[in-house]
């Protein structure tokens, strides 16, 4: 009751942080922000092309997803269903082929299908593409259970509630009402019980996306969205290159994307970049013949949907973060939670939810958010997230070097106090793990080459290092924006006076915020 008291004493009559899951967001629509691409990705559906929409974990992939969703919903000439529910149970890996995503595929295709196939559009159906459908029901619903159907008909997001209307009529397993389905939509019993028994061909699952795309259009749809998201988070794919490893088989496939009346919309973990051009120049696959993007929000368009959200919960009474927050002179805590999302639209939820949290703790009648409240929520999200994404061995390391910035001779002379080779060694470990950054050259002694200068660019593990810090003690000693380009620039601001930016390479004095 204390969370709720608070709440209500700030002004929300709900949680405006309580989900970070956009899948799970009723409001959506209320605070959605369109990045700039966002109409190029939905594009028109009379003439469907596929797009992949790079991003990171919490970048908002599944959000513009749902945006598509919604729209489909509000559409009649095309068919929408989404893909994200992967069934791995006993498979590895090695055996994920483009057949499995493809028959997976068809089966949320043709739930989405049947209920419109009624006898007065089926005459428009060739006999020959009824009784392919025929053997295509058979194969992909002989042992569907009822479990996997109301999965598969919550897949489907235009015309979902007809789809549900129809199919949930069924209460027995569908295998074996397949007659009764087929009757449905045109084939006579005597057809049914002649061809029931024969062998037939239905081709590779390629050709049976042709067949239905062709009796898709047939009755009336002009295209069949397809939307590929949640790649990373089943339980064969948690790091990046089993991700990559899962999806890469369909994203080689060129020929399902390229298929008529189609439009694939994968929505992707964006390490998987990386790995896609480390691939052999002949096994590489065409980024160059799919369209594609990265998800990428500015500050403007966070503080803009960090304000749409708290507008949505408050019955717009509270449109800032300014509003509820300890007033601190010289402090912007919209544009201080965005620095530390790292671009993330979770990582603002998260950061919130945990400060709001703290509040109850102290204080649930309070009116405002507290700077006890706002430190002590910063201390642990940092903490969270740090853990969450680097080693313990490397945060460790990291706590003892007590820098975020610094050069391999420091490292290794003034910390660890190893040989040179050491601590580049060290270093490359930091590196490759995404804890640091190379930011540039440095010149330490007069007449010796400039070092190379390292630091940790990621706001939140470096808040995380310096957790003694307040947050306004923290934002003050090692924060600025690039005056140029507005980089967070991460640097040991009280002991220089100025250092180049590592994005644009303009020069920022410590003095300028």
């Amino acid at each position: 009751m204390s969370y709720i008291n608070l709440l209500e004493n700030l002004g929300f009559l709900n949680d405006p942080f309580a989900k970070v899951n956009a899948d799970e967001e009723e409001r959506l629509e209320e605070y959605f922000i369109e990045p700039p691409f966002f109409k190029a990705v939905y594009g028109i559906p009379s003439d469907p092309k596929s797009y992949i929409v790079f991003a990171p974990r919490g970048g908002g992939k599944t959000a513009l997803k749902r945006k598509i969703e919604l729209a489909s919903a509000q559409k009649d000439d095309y068919l929408c269903v989404t893909y994200n529910n992967f069934d791995v149970s006993g498979k590895t890996i090695s055996g994920i082929n483009v057949n499995y995503h493809l028959e997976n595929i068809l089966k949320l295709v043709l739930i989405a299908i049947i209920p419109h196939m009624e006898n007065s559009k089926t005459r428009k159906i060739s006999k020959e593409d009824k009784h392919i459908l025929f053997y295509m029901i058979k194969k992909y619903f002989n042992d569907i259970d009822l479990f996997e159907l109301k999965n598969s008909i919550e897949a489907v997001k235009s015309h979902g509630q007809r789809a549900k209307d129809w199919w949930n009529k069924f209460t027995t397993p569908i295998g074996m009402l397949t007659n009764g389905i087929l009757t449905s939509f045109g084939l006579s019993g005597i057809e049914i019980t002649k061809i029931q028994d024969n062998e037939f061909n239905l081709g590779t699952p390629v050709d049976q996306m042709k067949t239905i795309q062709r009796i898709a259009e047939d009755i009336g749809f002009s295209s069949i969205y397809v939307l590929i998201d949640k790649v990373d988070e089943n339980e064969l794919t948690g790091a990046a290159h089993l991700s990559f490893a899962f999806i890469e088989p369909l994203l080689k496939n060129l020929p399902v994307f390229e298929l008529k009346g189609f439009a694939f919309k994968l929505f992707l973990w964006d390490k998987i970049i990386n790995l896609i051009h480390q691939q052999k120049e002949e096994e590489r696959i065409r980024l160059d013949r799919i369209l594609n993007r990265k998800l990428q929000w500015n500050q403007k368009q966070l503080i803009e949907m960090l304000s749409k959200r708290l507008l949505a919960f408050s019955e717009q009474k509270v449109s800032s973060l300014n509003d509820i927050f300890q007033n601190i002179k010289g402090i912007n805590w919209d544009k201080v939670i965005v620095t530390f999302s790292l671009g993330s639209p979770r990582n603002i939820i998260r950061l919130c939810k945990e400060i709001f949290e703290q509040q109850s703790e102290i204080d649930p009648y309070s009116t405002y958010i507290s700077i006890g409240a706002i430190n002590l929520g910063f201390k642990s999200f940092c903490a969270d997230y740090s853990h969450e994404v680097f080693t313990d061995n490397i945060i460790k390391e990291l706590l003892k070097a007590k820098r975020v910035d610094f050069t391999t001779n420091y490292i290794s002379n003034d910390v660890f106090k190893f040989t040179q080779q050491a601590g580049i060694s060290k270093i490359k470990t930091w590196q490759d793990s995404g804890a640091i950054e190379k930011i540039g050259e440095m010149q330490v002694k007069a007449r010796n080459r400039p070092s190379n200068h390292y630091g940790v660019v990621n706001v939140i593990l470096a808040k995380h290092i310096f957790n003694d810090l307040s947050v306004v003690e923290f934002l003050n000693q090692k924060i600025r924006h690039c005056t140029s380009c507005g980089t967070v620039l991460v640097r040991e601001w009280t002991t220089k006076s100025e250092y180049r930016c590592h994005n644009c390479q303009e020069i920022n004095k410590s003095n300028i915020d």
